[in-house]
């Protein structure tokens, strides 16, 4: 992608008239050739069987956590549509809210009844158990503007999801159309279109019913005049450009609760070709007219247009890894170290790094495949330096964590190295430590791995524009240093390098994730204030907030106001998080690129943990702050050597 388009957030990519999606570089990635048919009906003896009628559709689980009160939600759900082996299309709010932190969420295909597993006809001819894949990246529009209390912005409210493994299509699992061609110009006035869902259907006697097996209900969709007459009154679509919006209702049902993200799909041939069903439409929301006996009882349903923002989805659709979200790429990358134009697997020293062997954990298989602890992460360093404090004269020693990330290379938190209260010296670095009380380290079978290893320090590279910490102050910005082996230190299976984002990992901003940070350091529980030096490597599963919770919750805590998601990720877990001692330690996440197996994957450097005294804030999950690593990649590139 070209810098210039890199450095500017395109306005709203709305469909042109001159626009052909067929001509689009990744149209090959949509519109397979079974898209749009029903070919399980067929096994049902050409009955017109619920089962497998719409092989199309997606069904969104995620866990929601109220950053208000904490309280858990989980297997919330929404809809989603397949349109390419690897994509799912839904609504930007099914993922992205500002009063939940989103996260786990997944896509399950080939559902049918959630009550049963797999899902059988009266012939009892059974369908293929679903299957659920957990979703690698999530890319809402860059326009979306996520609810807030009771306000909802209707506009721009599309989002695709990706699954890196791809979906197996068969005769249950198949993707939807996307319009094209004729289709474009079409506003399907007074045609009927369907609309599919597990959400709560409401009958005109108000009845609520949350059905267990997937509806669908047939739609008249409603004139752009009465559609814009119909939203005037409701604040969330008043501003909304009936462009990008089509209106459609039922005199007896209408999509509701839970059907956020499902397909409208209407029956069309294009080009002479087959007739398909092509999505037209993503649900948002029901428009609020409580008379049902409006313009002939149509109670009107909003869905964003999907011909409107096609040309967008097909700018972010890719057969490779390296996906970019402009938006994403210009949050994180201007004004840092990550250029949008930047492929470290191009830098000359890219070799340096991500061995062969990186993120995986090969000790593990010493224990029979069990999840052991001891070998778990051989790339975690133990940093041990003398600090000599400046006014007293008296020398501590004192320790932080770091990772290895190469041969001859460390990496770690600035603060860990200097400061303008203390002179740091003899600095070693040791690898292969678990347990400080035992040498060697012996698991509960008396298998036993390698003595660990000091290796002094032979350089530290302090980040250039990391201003030292005094007695009254923490500086967060910029705070990553890296460290240096001359000798180069001996890999084993309990002593190997951690990897460093490429491809689509640098554009993501992992909210709702759950990534993983090590140490020994100091460990309060809640709701016991408790402290606790451990002598065994220790490991916490930390939720990765979003970029605006992120910002807002650190503007509430003094000292942390000018933290700036830019260049930090903040984590947070309700009963643990990083604390004294853990000052360097690598935040990671397990991912795949580029059809790889599984890595784990550095994607912060623990620089402090939050000072805000009461635990039960923000849910009670307490945050932790990360330099983001991919902001500094060429940064740390630029300064290593063989």
């Amino acid at each position: 992608m070209r810098i210039l388009v890199c450095l500017t957030i395109v306005s709203i990519s709305y469909t042109q008239g001159q626009f052909d999606p067929t001509k689009h570089a990744n149209w090959g990635l949509v519109n397979d050739e079974q898209c749009g048919l029903q070919p399980a009906l067929r096994i049902f003896g050409g009955q017109n069987a619920r089962i497998g009628e719409f092989p199309w559709m997606v069904l969104v689980l995620t866990d929601r956590r109220d950053l208000i009160s904490g309280r858990v939600h989980e297997g919330s759900f929404c809809g989603g549509s397949i349109i390419s082996r690897k994509y799912v299309l839904s609504a930007a709010h099914c993922f992205i809210d500002s009063l939940y932190l989103i996260y786990n969420i997944r896509f399950r295909t080939g559902e049918y009844d959630t009550a049963n597993n797999p899902d059988c006809d009266e012939n009892n001819v059974c369908a293929p158990g679903f299957i659920e894949y957990p979703v690698s990246q999530f890319i809402s529009h860059p326009e979306y503007e996520p609810a807030y209390k009771s306000h909802y912005n209707a506009h721009a409210d599309i989002a695709l999801g990706k699954v890196d493994s791809g979906f197996i299509f068969n005769d249950f699992v198949l993707p939807l159309c996307l319009e094209y061609g004729d289709l474009l110009n079409q506003n399907y006035v007074g045609q009927i279109a369907e609309t599919i869902g597990w959400g709560a259907y409401r009958q005109v006697n108000n009845r609520l019913h949350i059905p267990r097996i997937l509806q669908k209900v047939s739609l008249q969709i409603i004139d752009q005049e009465n559609c814009t007459l119909a939203v005037s009154d409701v604040p969330e679509f008043a501003s909304l450009n009936p462009e990008s919006l089509i209106c459609a209702g039922s005199q007896m049902e209408f999509s509701t609760r839970g059907d956020s993200g499902s397909p409208m799909s209407i029956v069309k041939s294009v080009n002479d070709d087959i007739p398909r069903h092509y999505q037209i439409g993503v649900f948002i929301q029901s428009v609020a007219v409580d008379d049902t006996s409006w313009y002939g009882g149509h109670r009107p349903s909003g869905y964003t247009r999907v011909g409107t923002f096609l040309e967008w989805i097909l700018d972010e659709i890719s057969d490779y890894q390296m996906t970019m979200n402009i938006l994403v790429c210009f949050i994180i990358a201007i004004a840092s170290y990550v250029r949008c134009d930047f492929d470290p697997t191009q830098h000359p020293n890219w070799h340096l790094v991500n061995d062969k062997q990186c993120g995986l954990q090969p000790a593990l298989k010493i224990f029979g495949g069990q999840d052991a602890s001891l070998g778990e992460f051989p790339w975690m360093v133990l940093v041990i330096t003398d600090k000599k404090d400046l006014v007293s004269g008296q020398t501590n020693p004192f320790q932080c964590g770091g990772s290895i990330i190469s041969e001859k290379y460390i990496l770690s938190a600035a603060h860990c190295f200097i400061d303008k209260i203390h002179e740091t010296s003899n600095i070693r670095f040791r690898v292969g430590e678990y347990d400080f009380a035992s040498k060697p380290d012996c698991d509960a079978n008396g298998v036993c791995a390698p003595n660990y290893i000091e290796y002094p320090a032979s350089e530290v590279i302090i980040h250039p524009k990391y201003i030292p910490n005094d007695k009254y102050s923490h500086h967060v910005h910029d705070d990553i240093a890296l460290g240096r082996v001359d000798q180069g230190f001996v890999f084993t299976d309990y002593v190997l390098p951690i990897c460093l984002e490429y491809g689509y990992l640098l554009h993501q901003n992992y909210g709702g994730l759950v990534a993983q940070t090590i140490g020994w350091g100091i460990y309060r529980s809640h709701p016991v204030v408790k402290q606790q030096y451990p002598t065994v490597l220790q490991k916490v599963s930390l939720e990765v907030f979003d970029q605006p919770t992120c910002t807002r919750v650190l503007s509430l805590i003094r000292g942390f106001s000018s933290v700036n998601p830019k260049w930090q990720i903040c984590a947070g877990t309700h009963t643990q998080y990083p604390y004294i001692g853990d000052s360097g330690s690598p935040l990671f996440i397990v991912k795949s690129v580029q059809d790889d197996i599984p890595r784990q994957f550095q994607i912060g450097v623990v620089i402090s943990a939050s000072p805000a005294g009461d635990t039960s804030w923000n849910g009670g999950r307490r945050p932790s702050i990360y330099t983001r690593v991919a902001s500094y990649l060429q940064w740390i590139l630029d300064q290593m050597k063989d």
